[in-house]
């Protein structure tokens, strides 16, 4: 049982309680007093239209007579209203940032996104190690791969590397398919998305070439260094027409 008497000391006192046979303790608590008061905003003006100054008398009267004969203004009002106060309730009712299932351990079993290699196609020996510069798949299935090599840094070319590209087959990685031959080492490949055994491709030293690969390692086509691009071709693209070339 507790006893509380208002006094300015702080020291705790204990006596024996006569009614419960209990030692009772006596402490000192402090009172504030807050104030509470509640007040009512009402807006008078808002929502006018950029053209009308509220404070002008002019204005206001023009804009209020407006309003009054206006039959549609009233319902419209009385639409947004309705739509206001729906909102305010679902506010009310949800807290959107409650956290309701804090201790609830998820069913849900979330696999951790991982690869793995499948397959390996290495560069033949060669008298330095070639960066991979581009990939272009077959369009008519994943089972051909052709890939540029190309060292991108400037003036970093071997004189004795290799400069052709490997057409490869995944049913049998170990050996290229096709190799193609350029004078420059070809810097991109791209199939062709109408005929899908022609490639086309650009290389360090700035010239295209077309190869077709029913017909040998070596380019049909290639553009006269002249005419040729003055510096590396960064990328390849066939256009998309009917016949696409």
């Amino acid at each position: 049982m507790l006893f509380v008497t208002p006094t300015s000391s702080n020291s705790i006192t204990s006596r024996r309680c006569p009614f419960t046979g209990l030692t009772p303790s006596e402490s000192v608590l402090e009172r504030r007093e807050c104030t509470i008061r509640r007040e009512v905003i009402f807006a008078m003006n808002l929502g006018w239209p950029e053209s009308i100054d509220p404070t002008e008398p002019a204005q206001y009267a023009r804009f209020m007579k407006k309003i009054d004969k206006d039959q549609t203004f009233a319902t419209q009002v009385k639409t947004l209203c309705d739509l206001a106060e729906r909102c305010m309730l679902k506010n009310n009712q949800i807290d959107m940032f409650e956290e309701y299932f804090a201790n609830e351990e998820s069913e849900h079993i979330v696999e951790n996104i991982s690869t793995k290699t499948l397959m390996l196609l290495k560069d033949p020996p060669d008298v330095c190690k070639r960066s991979v510069s581009e990939l272009s798949w077959h369009y008519e299935g994943p089972s051909k791969l052709a890939v540029s090599y190309a060292i991108s840094r400037f003036q970093q070319t071997p004189e004795k590397m290799k400069t052709h590209s490997y057409i490869w087959d995944m049913q049998n990685p170990n050996t290229p398919e096709v190799a193609l031959h350029s004078p420059s080492p070809i810097t991109n490949l791209s199939y062709n998305h109408k005929h899908v055994d022609i490639l086309g491709g650009g290389c360090a030293n700035g010239i295209v070439g077309i190869w077709d690969s029913r017909k040998g390692k070596d380019p049909t086509a290639l553009t006269h260094v002249e005419k040729s691009h003055h510096d590396p071709v960064t990328h390849f693209q066939w256009l998309m027409t009917k016949t696409g070339f």
